[in-house]
Order: C-alpha cells, then structure tokens, then sequence
C-alpha cells in the first residue's frame, strides 16, 4: 500500500523490498537468485562488445567505460543503473543474494547516458547516496527479507575499493562569511546550534558534513543551512539605490512583438502553454525533421531527444491529455523557438495556436458550432494585424502548407515570396501519431518574418480616415471548383491597388444548374478614395477591370 500511494506497482515481495528502500531511505539495492549465478562475484570493467539483457526487457552492448557486476562468466548487472534479466528474482527463487553498494556518481551517470537507461537506481546513485549507510541499509533489508519471506542469513561480506568512498568533508565555520553572504547578524553560537541540530559534528570552529550530505561542501552550502533553518525573515529587505548609470530596460522590437502575440491570443480565448523546447524523434521527423547537429547527445528523456521543428506536437500532446479528463473544448497556444539548423537563421520565433472542440456552445439563441479552419484563420489574421497586414496584404497558398496539414483545408501564408505562416486543419495521421482522437485545426506565425515598423519616434501615425462615402458592388463568378477563393481575390485585388479597399467572398454555391466541375462564388469589394467621391464611370471601369482579372483565372460572370 505504501509503495501504491506514490504510483510503484507491487511486483514481488523481494522486489517491493528493494523499491521500498531505494524510496523511503535512498537506498538503492539489487536482489539476485543466488542459484542463477555462476561462481564468485566481482565489480569490473565491462569487456568490449560484451552484451547485457536487462530486466526493462532490452539487451545492451557495453564498453571498457562501463562498470558492471559479474559473476565468473558473465556480466549480471550494470553497477548503479540496472541489474540483468537471467540472474533476476521470480516465484521460483528460494536463495538471494542481496547487493547494497556504493557507486562513484560521475560513472553512473556515463553509463546511464551511454546507454540511455533511466532508472530509479541511476537517478539516485548519480546524485549521490549516503556513503556511510551502505553496511546499515544492508542489514536492515536483510531483515526485512527475513521478517516478510523468512529463511536464515548469511554473515555480511564488505568488499571496498581502495579510496573508493568519499572522505569526511570538514568546512570552516567562517560566522562572519555566513553573515556577508545572507545580510544577517548571526552569532557563531546560533550558527554551530543550527548545524548540530542537522547532524553536523561541529568541533574547534569546524563542521564535518554528515555523509547524507553529499551536497554540502562549502561555506556558501553552510550559510544556506543556517538561513533555510533559522528563517529568511532575518534577511533584511533593503532597496537599491537608484543609480543614472542604470538604463531603463529597452524590449527589441522582437521581445516587443512576442509580448503583443502572447496578449492577442490570450485575448482570444486561448490558453498559454508552456512546453520543453525538445521533441522525440518520431515527431521531429512527422514535423519537418531537422539536422543530425540538433538531435540530443544527452536528453533528459527519450522523447525528448530532438530540439523541436514545430510548435504543434507538444501543443497537441498537451491537448490530448486535457482532453482525457473532460476538457475538450479547449484551445492553447504558445509563442516560442523552433530550429530547422544550427545556424542563428535557423531558429525562428513562431506563434503557434491550435482549436478543437466545441467553439460556439449550445445556446437560447445559437446552436452549437464545431470549430474549423476559418478559426484558425482568423487566429491568423489577428496575429498578422500586429504588423499592420491586412487580408489585402497576403497571398493565400493552398498548397503551401507542410505535410501534417490537411491537404486541401491548408494554405500557407505569404507576404510576397515571404512564408508568414501556416493555417489549417492538422491531418488525421498527425492526430494519430500524437494519440489525438477530435479534429483539431491551428495556425503557425513566424514573426520575424513580418514586417517591423521603421523608427520613427514614440508618437503614433495620423490616423487616416476618408470623408467621402464608400461604394460596395458584389459578382458572382462562376469559376472550376478546385480553383482556390484566396486565388480569385488576390487577382482581384491587383486589378485596382488604389481605391479597392476590401475584397471578400460572402457566399458559396455548388447546387442545381451549376455546371459539371464548377462552383459559383459570390464576392463584394469595397472602393472608396481619399479625394472625392466616385462617379459611376470611374466605378464601372473598374467593375470591368476586375471582371477581366477574374477572366484570366478561367472565370465568368454568373
């Protein structure tokens, strides 16, 4: 039950021995059948090209550098990491032979990282445990074996190598350095009581750190001791003293942007995550893949082995867990680097959003609506205005956009020949690979790729605004229906650059009397000028000159 409290599943009753010692007292422990051991046993070096089948299941080939555990013809454990699957303990055994060691840290931790094995032993060992508990953690054990199997015990053997554990640590008691360090005013008295009562031996001004304590080691390690125990409120709050040398802190207009992206699609709804800048291998190479250079020579976990392409997999990964306990409708996003090298070039900075769900719940009056693309979308746009872009500003390409988008519900976004961005819906085999069951559809911004506005002082431009009326006229084309919309109005929109204001589409049809392979699209634009109003032949010109545009794309007045 006290192994199940903190999450470890009761294997056998030798084994919950040892995971009871190794998290209750730090005390890692490895139990063998002594039956499946052949002759004496011995800590050496592993011989080169020799094998070790490991109990998570998986064999590993080690090297000269690696510290192993063998009996007279072969390794049976790797010392401090893990131990072997032929000498493991099962229903069967009758006789153990229990090891309790102390490993030197810095080995452990090559090895683990060598073999890229992660395990309650190796995490412990390479962080060091008490050296002086070795002879009592093994008694104990012993006795608990004894207490819950039975059995007799042998006599305990000791073996020790030469300058193998660490010697006693002695720290002066510098009262005064103590004092520097914390801004305080203890007296030496305060601060050799506050040592003793953790188990340091304080004698002649000297503290011998206790062996548990393989983390004290200096007079700084000691000032810690004595504040953390006696209460920070002793440090006095004291403020700097303000200092013309000091400059006011200045965002680049790259920090600057970050901070807007972050409040604008904060301000929409959507919930900041924070992620490891690491992906695994599998979605690094789903997501674009990347350079050998930026694949991890020593990853905190294997999947996250690789510095990310994208931003979408662990916005994903954490929908995917929100929405496992209920919280489906639910969108996240986060601004930060992604690497396609490792040149400074190949690192951008990318707002990246993702929806899925409900978007519109069920209401008095409205019906629930699923999101789709054009959320996305205007996550997108809104992102773009940051920048000063408008709609009128990008080119849509609907086959611009990396493979985990659906195709044909994708674009990228251009700003000229300029990528600015992705949108759409992920594809179904991404949801896969990331375990994500509900559509999900999301944007991708690289903000360095938008424009910067130029210096031009703190005081804003002079808003301009027209005082003469806006004329709207609305078409219908009827255009092939693989022809993209976003085409059709980026060419209507380099038919007049002037007084077109806006081009939308407001309707789509696709019904009875539309020819074979056609769709009709409905668009309206806005002219207005700056000087005067719009006569009715400056305005049929350019009706003309944007049915002309559209005639270029195959299409034709409905």
């Amino acid at each position: 039950k006290r192994l199940e409290s903190v999450g470890q599943k009761s294997i056998s009753t030798l084994v919950d021995i040892t995971n009871y010692f190794t998290l209750a007292l730090n005390r890692p422990l490895h139990v063998y059948d002594l039956k499946k051991l052949q002759g004496d046993i011995e800590v050496r070096r592993a011989k080169a090209g020799e094998t070790l089948a490991a109990l998570n299941g998986k064999s590993y080939t080690l090297d000269e550098n690696i510290t192993v555990i063998a009996d007279s013809k072969n390794a049976v454990a790797i010392a401090g990491v893990i131990g072997g699957e032929a000498t493991g303990c099962d229903e069967n055994t009758t006789d153990v032979f229990l090891e309790c060691a102390w490993f030197t840290p810095a080995r452990v931790a090559a090895a683990g990282r060598a073999l890229q094995i992660l395990s309650d032993a190796r995490y412990r060992f390479e962080r060091g445990v008490d050296a002086g508990f070795v002879e009592t953690g093994a008694r104990l054990a012993v006795q608990m074996i004894m207490d819950l199997c039975g059995g007799e015990a042998s006599e305990l053997l000791v073996e020790r190598t030469a300058d193998a554990l660490p010697a006693p640590r002695d720290v002066v008691i510098d009262t005064a350095r103590i004092n520097a360090l914390g801004g305080t005013n203890f007296t030496a008295k305060e601060c050799e009581e506050t040592l003793t009562s953790l188990g340091f031996s304080v004698t002649n001004g000297k503290a011998t750190v206790p062996s548990w304590r393989a983390d004290v080691s200096h007079i700084a390690d000691l000032a810690e001791e004595v504040l953390r125990v006696r209460g920070y409120h002793h440090i006095p709050s004291t403020p700097l003293p303000n200092s013309p040398l000091v400059a006011s802190a200045v965002l680049t207009p790259l920090q600057k942007r970050i901070q807007q992206a972050r409040r604008m699609l904060a301000s929409r709804g959507l919930l900041e995550g924070y992620h490891w800048s690491m992906v695994s291998a599998a979605a690094a190479t789903h997501f674009g893949g990347v350079a050998d250079a930026l694949t991890l020579q020593n990853p905190i976990h294997p999947d996250l082995s690789v510095m990310r392409p994208s931003i979408v997999p662990p916005l994903l990964s954490a929908w995917g867990i929100n929405a496992r306990r209920g919280a489906e409708a639910l969108g996240l996003f986060e601004v930060g680097a992604v690497w396609n090298g490792t040149q400074i070039d190949e690192q951008k900075t990318v707002a990246t959003a993702i929806r899925a769900g409900v978007m519109t719940p069920q209401g008095v009056h409205e019906t629930a609506r699923a999101v789709d693309a054009f959320d996305a979308k205007a996550d997108a746009l809104a992102l773009l205005s940051l920048a000063g872009l408008s709609p009128n500003n990008i080119t849509i390409d609907s086959k611009g956009a990396p493979n985990y988008y659906h195709p044909g519900r994708s674009a990228a976004l251009l700003l000229g020949k300029v990528v600015v961005g992705y949108v759409g819906e992920i594809h179904p085999q991404t949801l896969t690979l990331m375990d994500v069951e509900a559509p999900v559809v999301g944007c991708e911004i690289f903000l360095e790729n938008m424009p910067f506005a130029k210096a031009k002082g703190s005081a804003r431009a002079a808003l301009k605004v027209s005082e003469f009326q806006a004329v709207e006229r609305d078409f219908a084309f009827v255009i092939n229906r693989d022809l993209p919309a976003g085409d059709l109005l980026n060419a209507l929109r380099r038919a007049e650059k002037n007084l077109l204001k806006d081009v939308r589409v407001f309707d789509l049809y696709e019904g009875k009397n539309m020819p074979e392979g056609k769709k009709s699209l409905a668009v309206r634009i806005t002219l207005q000028s700056m000087a005067k109003t719009l006569e009715e032949a400056e305005i049929d010109a350019i009706s003309k000159a944007i049915v002309e545009a559209a005639a270029k794309l195959g299409a034709t007045l409905r």
